[in-house]
């Protein structure tokens, strides 16, 4: 049943909110007042079931392309029935809510609060109306991913923009709103290039389907080519307020993980290539870390 609820992608956007709170959130005084601790847990926890709920969705949904995609899961072979998937999503749509209840009740009943439903409702209409859109779909979920990180913000939208907010710290957090919506967007497009065969059969129009594997492939590299001047631009940024070595050794952290996703998607290795977005995107939240130890954001 993990299968189901990819365990991995879910650490990874806990480690992701754990990372902005405390690299980003906590060293500003301004902005320390928008989360408090169990405030904090009622996020992941709103995401943790946003996510299995929505995954589990996805995966009723696609029975039959994983089928045709020869994704194994345990619902295509059989080792799962569908209603035990229905509870999960169930038991995931119950986490969710009772996380958002507090949340809503913590900030005194705020109507920002109620944004924070854009989430679930755009995974379900992901999952069942825009999963075989040629763009929207891989944009929504790039959207999503940049989303995520930026739900402490609710409380108070506007105080990245204030006086007295420190500048290098909302450059960072642009910046990682960047990152985490330009590799999602890549790694959606090198996915859809992988299951182009199940898709094709199940006429699904992603855009690989509707345009061709090969106009596909160059769109691909586009988008990856097109983040990867933004990440080169980021890295020449923060180079100088680095010791050399520093910068050098980040700066291979976050290019190389980027240029092996990049070839391989250049030979046509989809299916690697995908996962070493994902790895690029970890790389990302190490650098958070590792600036802060640094104390970059004091220059």
């Amino acid at each position: 049943m993990l299968h189901h609820i990819r365990p991995l992608n879910i650490l990874l956007a806990i480690v992701a909110e754990l990372s902005i709170y405390l690299t980003l959130i906590q060293p500003v005084d301004p902005a320390r007042d928008l989360v408090n601790g169990w405030q904090l847990t009622a996020f992941i926890l709103f995401s943790i079931g946003m996510m299995t709920a929505g995954y589990v969705l996805n995966d009723l949904y696609d029975e039959d392309m994983d089928r045709a995609n020869q994704r194994l899961s345990p619902l295509v072979l059989g080792k799962i029935h569908r209603s035990q998937l229905w509870k999960l999503f169930a038991g995931g749509q119950l986490v969710t809510l009772v996380a958002w209840c507090y949340l809503w009740q913590s900030y005194d009943y705020l109507a920002w609060l109620w944004m924070l439903w854009l989430g679930p409702t755009g995974l379900w209409f992901y999952a069942t109306r825009l999963k075989c859109s040629p763009v929207a779909g891989n944009l929504l979920m790039a959207f999503f991913a940049a989303c995520l990180p930026a739900m402490f913000m609710v409380g108070n939208p506007g105080l990245p923009w204030k006086d007295d907010f420190p500048a290098v710290i909302r450059f960072m957090f642009l910046w990682y709103l960047y990152f985490s919506f330009g590799a999602t967007w890549f790694r959606e497009i090198v996915k859809d290039l992988e299951d182009y065969s199940g898709d094709h059969q199940a006429n699904c129009t992603t855009f690989p389907v509707r345009f061709g594997r090969g106009v596909a492939h160059r769109y691909a590299l586009l988008i990856g080519g097109g983040y990867g001047v933004g990440v080169l631009i980021f890295m020449t940024m923060v180079f100088f307020r680095l010791p050399p070595l520093t910068g050098m050794a980040l700066s291979l952290l976050a290019g190389m993980t980027l240029a092996m996703a990049w070839f391989l998607v250049i030979n046509r290795d989809y299916r690697r290539g995908q996962q070493w977005i994902k790895v690029h995107l970890a790389a990302g939240l190490a650098m958070l870390w590792i600036f802060n130890v640094l104390e970059v954001w004091n220059g």
